[in-house]
């Protein structure tokens, strides 16, 4: 039988010691590894085999028993053995193993032949319209065929409603404290504001909706903001969708928001893609706040797609170097001071959290 001399899906074949596993017994991977090479053949797994990974292992990358558990349910379903010197399957990847798992992939890859968005998501250093990087973040494809669990993503979004309500409630509650106090006190909270909105140095200037002339225009603006958000959520007059199919493969889009300012990569406007705030499976294994997190950060965009963007993610050189002008119309902005001013968090939440 030829072997197989290179991997080639998205998902694995960017890793060099997944590659070196294809080729090399000595690059065999065991029990007790850890690293991004781990976290993609945990991906691969949560993907082809629909498998239940320990969440603690994800989020360390490292292969403990319930990986190792996976890996034998998967041979042992496609009698992957090496009979030269086996009768049964192990829970090692090796170079059969990677292969099965680069051959399937690549199938699955084949059916979603769809556009890619940088997004909102999961994504700890992407920037606006940058390509997601490659190592150290968790690979999440989680497709069309592992959505075969019993919740939803547009059900388990919806059961985030009421967190996402008070997060605003309490950050809308943090604006008026600071309006009421104007222009005195309290530092701290005025602090968090010129963190993810900067403070603009020259008037006037237009908002997302009205004309800013100054400072405490521009907070009256950002409150102005969250109490929009705070009366959809609170009237759930947006539909919460599942993307069925998903529409973005890459693990850094869990939801997505479509009204009739339609970017070309998004779906095309027909019965199937009404406008609305779309869940994908990438949504299903976030964190409980992070996936509050994001159902805040799609109900800023639901507001106005062509009015909130995702002009920069927080933390990196792109936000820091972009006036206050661009970011209120950011949306990242919006969702992170959320979680500054309920978390004291002034970055996106990790994908576990």
């Amino acid at each position: 039988m030829r072997r197989q001399s290179g991997l080639v899906s998205q998902l694995l074949s960017k890793d060099p010691k997944l590659q070196a596993c294809l080729t090399s017994d000595p690059a065999h991977i065991f029990e007790g590894a850890a690293g991004d090479h781990v976290s993609r053949i945990q991906t691969a797994l949560e993907v082809l085999a629909c498998s239940a990974i320990d969440k603690r292992e994800l989020a360390a990358k490292r292969y403990g028993p319930s990986t190792a558990s996976a890996v034998l349910n998967f041979k042992t379903q496609r009698n992957i053995v090496n009979k030269s010197y086996q009768t049964k399957p192990d829970n090692i990847v090796g170079r059969m193993t990677i292969a099965a798992l680069d051959r399937e992939l690549c199938k699955k890859e084949a059916s979603l032949g769809t556009p890619q968005k940088p997004y909102c998501g999961n994504d700890p250093d992407c920037a606006s319209g940058a390509v997601p990087g490659a190592a150290g973040r968790r690979h999440s494809l989680l497709l069309a065929a592992a959505v075969g669990a019993a919740q939803s993503p547009a059900a388990l979004a919806s059961a985030r409603i009421d967190d996402a309500t008070d997060w605003v409630t309490q950050t809308r509650n943090t604006l008026e404290f600071v309006l009421n106090f104007w222009p005195g006190g309290p530092m701290g909270s005025r602090d968090k504001i010129w963190r993810h909105f900067g403070m603009p140095d020259k008037f006037p200037f237009i908002g997302p909706f009205t004309l800013i002339n100054s400072l405490l225009d521009f907070v009256i603006e950002i409150r102005t903001v969250f109490d929009k958000v705070k009366q959809k959520l609170e009237a759930t007059s947006i539909v919460l969708r599942n993307a069925d199919p998903p529409w973005f493969p890459e693990p850094t889009t869990p939801a997505f928001t479509i009204d009739d300012d339609r970017d070309p990569r998004d779906p095309p406007k027909t019965a199937q893609w009404p406008n609305g705030i779309y869940f994908q499976p990438q949504f299903l294994p976030l964190g409980a706040k992070k996936q509050t997190e994001v159902v805040v950060h799609e109900f800023v965009h639901s507001l106005s797609m062509n009015h909130f963007a995702d002009q920069a993610k927080p933390g990196t050189m792109v936000y820091r170097g972009v006036g206050s002008a661009v970011l209120l119309g950011n949306a990242w902005s919006y969702s992170t001071f959320v979680l500054d001013c309920v978390f004291n968090k002034s970055r996106p939440l990790d994908p576990s959290e």
